[in-house]
């Protein structure tokens, strides 16, 4: 029979990971391959080492996605949507994007990522690999009229794998280490970003009895980075150090008769390293092009940490209920953890389009923050043959889940009951057509950022209006009249504060043809309620003056459909005023729906392929005025509730959420040890609004929404990548093989972004797609 559980994900096995070009890294193929998903950059093959980068799916927030490791939870819980490791392709059996009524063992309101270890094979062996790209190996980046969003400077990565048995009984074990380095541009700035990697890697097996095994799986990866808040220092080459640690230990036991048992426990740490600074640091950013203040200020040292355990049992019960009914009962329990260290006053100056607007002076609270996570869960899961061609799998999931830090009051907790259910009709005696609908309720993850509200420790800043003297520099004596206070630091917990929840829904079909072929055609619809949200206590709408200024609406270019917009302008009595109190606002929900269609040909030993094509709509609040992944978000804690200017056409369709996909990717054996995998992707433009400028308001100057995003875009995104092996026997298993991967092979100069603001270079191209380029290297076998 098939699954009783849509399969809108993606899965891609060892065939896929070893055929389809890679960036070295989880998302370059999550980003290339998987239809359903996108990512916030082009990796182009290995731009962004190091970089965890941030992905949803139908307009997902990229908040709430989360990861597995071997079925244990490795989602960073400070702010969610990254993992606490950073692990080699190579080094997995298997890769899976879950988008859709996943198992009820999994937990989040988001897209789940679950990464299963590489096993030992049968015999001793391995390789040694290496491989670069030179700038000589890339194309003239850019166009004559934008520049290219990044491209190498230069990249290389050497490293090693080697495994085999350990004994007669099957136990054995795979270590591996990786070195890599990439050197990138951005958008022809002067400033040259590099990173730098350093891994280690063990999965040893243990046979305990004929039965049962005991896995254990260790690695440390160390990174260095372009720092995430570098845009608040002069020099922008600043770097980060992480260091990601990771163990943990699987009890299996699968007998021939009997309960099927799977005893897992873990550990997973992240030490971010902020590079060293001065008192004061003073900088100048661009709001519309590098993103909220808040966002490129706050990233700072620290850790966040996971211990878990998790238990998952298959009783036997075959001889109840005629055998009809499959049981999985499981449970698990974390403790999480985070901290950020205190950092030195932080000045920066907010320039929005070009024009001197605002200044803000951070400062910490003078302590490491300290906070605290707890969550845990239980579950039972019942497939119910009903008849000989239908299934029925109902589960239901409760979950506690707390919060709390050692410098602030508040307390969040939160507990929920979670049910599922996946209804499978075959439609046909043989079970090749088969009718699938779902319904499930989701609790969406605690961020222990949450805690940062009222955190005495957390970062609050003094914003001044900036009287430049016109050499686009902050200096401290420009910083003039007191506007507001901002940061977390200033805010605070409500203490009715809910758990926001995902209701989703999803039907559609799927069918094998022969015995390698398969299809499917889903259709999903999701329903957020109760987000969360700073709100501004201190300050609201009635402490602004309405202004309505003449605007040219959608249709830029006539005048049929103009109108006035809506503006608001601070009144001097409430500056400084704010205040700010997470909680959930009201209306503050989220729809996405969404159409998949996928056909798969398996590999039986010479090819394979997967072709998804995906429609998609979403409908939800964005946390921050603009396009960008921080800003264009439902998750992303911003300026939404906190001025009524980002409130002009705030509702509309999100940055994971493209409307139209199509993704294809293949591989095959050939004679004469050639193998060869490409990957052609297709997804439409980000949606955008066009921005207005209003230069003289007390606050200083804003740029604001003139109509909802979505209805202009950019230029959809085009890229076909290519890998060519040609492998050289010698002897035995022995051998050498020259690879050659071609990232954008078609070089492609599409615009990935446009100048949003309503002057005369509205629309204008302003970044196109990294040029092609070509990695080589090679790899011997032993």
């Amino acid at each position: 029979m098939l699954a009783s559980r849509p399969l809108t994900g993606a899965l891609f096995t060892e065939v896929q990971l070893r055929d389809l070009p890679s960036s070295g890294s989880l998302w370059g193929l999550i980003e290339t391959a998987d239809h359903m998903t996108v990512v916030d950059r082009i990796q182009n093959g290995g731009l962004y080492l190091g970089e965890p980068e941030l992905m949803g799916n139908l307009g997902s927030s990229w908040t709430q996605t989360g990861f597995t490791f071997d079925g244990l939870d490795v989602t960073n819980p400070a702010r969610t949507g990254t993992p606490l490791l950073y692990v080699d392709p190579r080094l997995l059996s298997s890769v899976e994007v879950m988008t859709s009524l996943p198992p009820v063992d999994v937990t989040g309101g988001g897209s789940t990522v679950a990464l299963l270890p590489r096993a030992h094979a049968g015999r001793w062996g391995g390789h040694v690999f290496a491989a670069g790209v030179s700038s000589a190996w890339q194309a003239e980046p850019g166009t004559e009229e934008a520049p290219a969003i990044a491209h190498y400077d230069g990249a290389a990565e050497a490293g090693a794998i080697l495994g085999g048995p350990l004994g007669t009984g099957g136990s054995g074990i795979v270590i591996s280490g990786r070195r890599a380095a990439a050197r990138r541009v951005e958008r022809e700035a002067p400033t040259l970003l590099e990173s730098r990697l350093t891994s280690l890697f063990m999965h040893a097996t243990i046979r305990t009895a004929s039965d049962a095994r005991l896995r254990i799986v260790a690695g440390t990866d160390a990174v260095s980075r372009p720092f995430a808040g570098r845009l608040r220092f002069p020099d922008r080459s600043v770097a980060a150090n992480d260091q990601y640690w990771h163990a943990h230990g699987t009890w299996e036991r699968v007998p021939t008769r009997g309960a099927t048992w799977t005893l897992a426990a873990g550990w997973a740490r992240l030490t971010s390293g902020a590079p060293d600074a001065l008192s004061p640091t003073v900088g100048v950013i661009e709001r519309l092009r590098d993103g909220p203040v808040l966002e490129t200020v706050l990233p700072t040292s620290g850790t966040a940490q996971r211990l878990n355990a998790v238990a998952r049992v298959r009783p036997d019960i075959s001889l109840v209920a005629g055998g009809r009914h499959t049981f999985v009962l499981g449970g698990s329990v974390s403790r999480t953890s985070s901290s950020e260290d205190a950092m030195p006053r932080a000045v920066v100056g907010e320039l929005v389009d070009g024009l001197p607007s605002r200044a803000w002076d951070f400062v910490w609270g003078g302590l490491t923050s300290s906070r605290h996570g707890t969550e845990l869960a239980a579950w039972v899961n019942d497939r119910i043959d009903i008849g000989s061609r239908a299934a029925l799998d109902a589960g239901v999931r409760a979950e506690y889940v707390s919060a709390s830090a050692r410098d602030n009051p508040a307390t969040i907790a939160w507990g929920s009951v979670l049910p599922r259910a996946a209804l499978q009709i075959n439609l046909t005696s043989s079970g090749s057509v088969s009718f699938h609908t779902g319904v499930a309720r989701f609790g969406h993850r605690l961020p222990l950022d949450y805690l940062a509200y009222g955190d005495t420790s957390a970062p609050a800043s003094s914003v001044y209006r900036w009287i430049d003297n016109g050499d686009g520099r902050l200096q401290l004596s420009e910083m003039t009249t007191l506007v507001a206070r901002a940061g977390p630091g200033i805010g605070s917990v409500d203490a009715d504060i809910q758990r926001p929840y995902t209701d989703e829904f999803a039907v559609g079909f799927q069918t094998r043809l022969g015995s390698c072929w398969r299809a499917h055609l889903i259709g999903v619809e999701r329903k957020q309620r109760r987000l969360v949200a700073p709100v501004n206590t201190g300050v609201a709408v009635a402490d602004y003056s309405v202004r309505l200024i003449p605007d040219r609406n959608s249709d830029f270019l006539s005048p049929h459909d103009d109108r006035l917009l809506t503006v608001y302008d601070r009144k001097p009595s409430s500056f400084g005023q704010d205040r700010y109190l997470l909680t959930n606002p009201e209306d503050h929900t989220g729809t996405q729906m969404g159409l998949d269609l996928a056909v798969e040909r398996l590999f039986e030993g010479r090819w394979h392929m997967i072709i998804g094509a995906s429609a998609q709509r979403s409908d939800a609040y964005a946390g921050n005025p603009g396009f960008l992944v921080n800003e264009n978000d439902w998750g992303v804690l911003g300026e939404l509730f906190e001025n009524p200017n980002a409130q002009s056409y705030a509702r509309a369709r999100q940055f994971a959420e493209r409307g139209y996909i199509i993704k294809w990717s293949g591989g095959v054996v050939m004679r004469g040890g050639f193998h060869l995998g490409a990957v052609a992707r297709y997804q439409d433009g980000q949606h955008f609004a066009r921005m207005v400028v209003v230069p003289d308001l007390n606050q200083g100057p804003e740029a604001i929404q003139a109509y909802t995003r979505g209805h202009s875009r950019f230029t959809f995104t085009f890229t076909l990548d290519a890998r060519v092996e040609k492998r050289f026997s010698i002897g035995g298993a022995g051998g050498v093989a020259i690879v050659a991967e071609a990232f954008n092979l078609l070089n492609n100069a599409i615009e990935v972004e446009e100048d949003a603001v309503a002057t005369r270079e509205f629309r204008a191209t302003t970044a196109v797609q990294p040029p092609r380029a070509i990695r080589l290297g090679f790899r011997v076998d032993f």
